[in-house]
């Protein structure tokens, strides 16, 4: 699996992972695009079908093939699976709460930065938030999705933080506030690492069994020991 596209691709769905803020009423599929210098700048769909508490996101590398993220908000599990390799990852969402306790990271706050622009057909203004000292997200927010479609494509963020430790109660009330992310930039050191932006949202009804992890996948538990957290919560399934 190509490692640059495997990182790029688990960022996005971080930061972009439908969750249940409020009652979810879209289903169907929400498709961002992902681009990054890493990868030749090309745009890659990122596509998230979304049905009540269940999630499934997939990316394909133009080269190595899809990796899929399986995401059951009501149980607190997700799972990232290279299919290539036939191999997958279980997280355990209070696993991974307990870990970013303990590594006590400071508040993230976004500032606006004064800037407004008409992004995939949507007015959006610029939000900027540093993740680190080196590390800085863009953030373009609108009020003007429809209604179901920002609560599937607003409460992305959230579960990302969850599960990956960038928390913002800041961007949150931002949300609350009928905000929604268009698009999204990560910047190291001011250089753009890879932007991720809303493509469209498809309605559809969708089939419960592709919300199923394939039974030919080995799955092995995420080791909460990496971010300290009770090594005994590790295992294999």
């Amino acid at each position: 699996m190509n490692r640059s596209f495997l990182k790029l691709v688990l960022l996005a769905f971080v930061l972009f992972s439908p969750a249940l803020l409020m009652a979810q009423t879209f289903e169907g599929e929400i498709t961002m695009q992902m681009s990054s210098p890493m990868l030749g700048n090309q745009k890659i769909d990122l596509i998230s079908s979304i049905k009540g508490d269940k999630i499934l996101q997939s990316a394909d590398d133009p080269h190595q093939g899809r990796t899929s993220i399986y995401t059951d908000n009501k149980a607190g599990v997700q799972v990232i699976v290279q299919e290539a390799l036939k191999v997958g990852k279980e997280m355990d969402i209070s696993v991974i709460d307990q870990a970013i306790k303990m590594m006590k990271l400071p508040p993230m706050v976004p500032k606006k930065a004064g800037k407004e622009d008409v992004i995939a057909g949507y007015k959006s203004e610029l939000y900027t938030m540093m993740v680190d000292s080196v590390e800085e997200m863009n953030i373009w927010l609108t009020k003007d999705f429809p209604k179901d479609v920002a609560e599937g494509i607003r409460s992305c963020v959230y579960s990302g933080m969850m599960f990956s430790g960038i928390k913002s109660d800041a961007l949150l009330a931002l949300f609350k506030a009928g905000y929604a992310p268009v698009r999204l930039e990560m910047k190291q050191n001011g250089m753009v690492q890879f932007s991720n932006e809303f493509f469209k949202a498809e309605h559809k009804k969708l089939n419960d069994a592709i919300f199923v992890v394939p039974q030919d996948i080995k799955i092995e538990k995420f080791d909460p020991s990496a971010l300290g957290a009770d090594p005994n919560s590790s295992g294999q399934k």
